[in-house]
């Protein structure tokens, strides 16, 4: 799924209230010939089609008061999960990666930059020269953390955008071929007017949590990994991944196609959930191994600190 292609409530809802008319359309075609075969308790007669018909129109005229649109009790619960997965926008997700990104790429090239001032000047001596020396020690390690921190930061935004749009586009195509499913069936049971012996199947594509697995292909994340000193946490490196899956979407009647598609749907779910709680879990790994005062820059000595008189420079020995 593309950027401009996203999912839309509105048209998830559109999706919904058409499945709703062909499950009813169904239902009405179910109950007309359970009754029509009842009655005549033989495997064919003349007339069939008229006969079935207005059983048909007898149960279809039934079904039209119950039509409410995409929340209709045919449905059960699809539509509360349906809209659960397509009513998060991977939107701010996706622009939280680029405001990071933007952030981050200042800090490349800066890492070691400060203390590669006493290479550039010389040697210097004295109390002041080693308070120097003493704070540019821990200001490297502190600016690497966060370096990694905003690689981890970067990653688990893509990730979880990654997962959304993954998500939606899971349902999209689990509705998209229900809707063409029921079709079949209906044209099906007005073939035969019967009720079907085998199950219809059809293909959905659908995802699996993979994990990472994905190195970061390039931008800020992947120019600050060299400035990353721990390397805890696959987030740094990676952002989170996703096979795709094909089931089979079958069923012989309304009733089946429904619990079908709510079993499928359960693999989306697990999906999503999956991705959201390893993002979560590498973020609270990589942020409990430091403290602040681990990622904090130290503050530079001040001037009553040191004894300053003996700083001197080596082209003064």
């Amino acid at each position: 799924m593309t950027e401009g292609d996203l999912y839309t409530l509105e048209q998830l809802d559109g999706d919904l209230y058409d499945l709703a008319l062909k499950l009813y359309d169904m239902k009405a075609l179910e109950q007309a010939i359970d009754e029509f075969w009842a009655s005549v308790a033989v495997d064919a007669i003349p007339l069939v089609g008229p006969w079935l018909n207005a059983l048909y129109d007898k149960y279809r005229s039934a079904q039209d008061p119950v039509i409410i649109g995409s929340d209709a009790a045919v449905l059960a619960d699809l539509p509360d999960r349906c809209r659960y997965l397509v009513g998060i926008d991977p939107v701010p997700y996706q622009e939280a990666t680029v405001h990071f990104e933007a952030t981050a790429l200042d800090m490349v090239g800066i890492e070691g930059a400060p203390g590669n001032i006493l290479g550039k000047i010389g040697n210097w001596y004295g109390d002041a020269a080693e308070a120097f020396e003493e704070y540019f020690a821990g200001y490297s390690p502190a600016q690497a953390r966060q370096a990694e921190l905003f690689a981890a930061t970067i990653n688990a935004s893509a990730s979880l955008e990654a997962t959304v749009r993954g998500g939606q586009q899971a349902v999209r195509d689990l509705l998209t071929q229900a809707l063409s499913l029921a079709d079949q069936m209906i044209d099906k049971y007005k073939e035969t007017q019967k009720a079907l012996e085998v199950n219809l199947a059809i293909g959905v594509a659908g995802i699996a949590a993979a994990g990472f697995g994905i190195a970061a292909a390039g931008g800020a994340a992947a120019a600050l990994g060299g400035a990353v000193s721990s390397g805890a946490g696959s987030l740094v490196s990676s952002i989170y991944a996703f096979n795709q899956t094909y089931s089979e979407l079958s069923a012989s009647d309304s009733d089946e196609l429904v619990e079908s598609m709510s079993v499928l749907l359960v693999g989306i779910e697990s999906a999503v959930h999956d991705a959201d709680e390893g993002i979560a879990t590498e973020i609270e790994t990589i942020r409990s191994e430091w403290t602040m005062r681990e990622m904090a820059i130290p503050a530079p000595p001040g001037a009553d600190e040191v004894n300053t008189e003996s700083f001197h420079h080596e082209s003064a020995v």
